[in-house]
């Protein structure tokens, strides 16, 4: 006997014991996906309510199909529906969105009955994510710093920190100039790539001997962390 057969104009074309079935192996899948999420992002703040939005996505998205099956004038209707869905996430962190995505495609073959394709797919994918994470991959090079350097108006600054930027750096360039404090600073902004990372206090020593010990910036290219001095 079919689960809800004749529910209004919806036709489940699965048993209830299916059903059932279904949603235990969506929450299963989602679980893989939500603990790939929590590993690749172990190292900074993870949002528990995004972990466990991928939890609970697969078995959402298979119930949907489900409900659906072979009517593909409700299969195109869902699909507008998911092209409304906004989420909120950690900022600058891109990779949700092929999260949110990633669980979609699981629950979506769950729903189509293809419990074992879902299995080695969140597997797989989970892996990937992982490995890549772990690798480091597309990683900016960490020596790639960005140095801001405060100087009175009354210093020549063409040429005052070439001696200092060559002894402690593998390249650099002036990238930008501009006036600070009503006028009576300027502010050097140098891309540079140091000669290791672990030299950054000696080396913002030094540029403070120079500069009058007015502050000095270095931060990466992104923004993200600073030190200061």
């Amino acid at each position: 006997m079919d689960f809800l057969s004749n529910f209004g104009s919806v036709h489940i074309a699965i048993s209830f014991g299916e059903f059932i079935f279904r949603g235990v192996i969506s929450l299963m899948f989602g679980f893989i996906v939500s603990l790939s999420y929590i590993l690749c992002n172990r190292k900074k703040q993870t949002s528990e309510s995004f972990a466990l939005t991928l939890v609970l996505m697969p078995i959402i998205v298979s119930a949907l199909i489900s409900f659906v099956g072979d009517d593909l004038k409700k299969a195109v209707a869902i699909i507008g529906a998911f092209s409304l869905i906004r989420f909120r996430s950690i900022p600058g962190d891109s990779k949700d969105i092929i999260y949110i995505c990633f669980a979609m495609v699981v629950g979506l073959m769950v729903g189509i009955g293809e419990y074992f394709a879902g299995l080695i797919f969140s597997m797989f994918v989970s892996v990937v994510f992982v490995v890549l994470t772990l690798s480091g991959f597309g990683k900016k090079n960490s020596l790639n710093k960005t140095l801001k350097i405060s100087v009175p108006e009354d210093l020549n600054f063409s040429d005052a920190f070439n001696d200092i930027l060559d002894k402690w750096t593998l390249n650099w360039s002036l990238e930008s100039m501009k006036t600070i404090n009503m006028g009576s600073l300027y502010q050097l902004t140098y891309s540079i790539k140091l000669k290791d990372a672990n030299i950054e206090k000696q080396f913002m020593d030094e540029l403070r001997t120079r500069n009058g010990n007015l502050p000095v910036l270095i931060c990466k290219s992104a923004g993200v962390e600073t030190v200061s001095l």
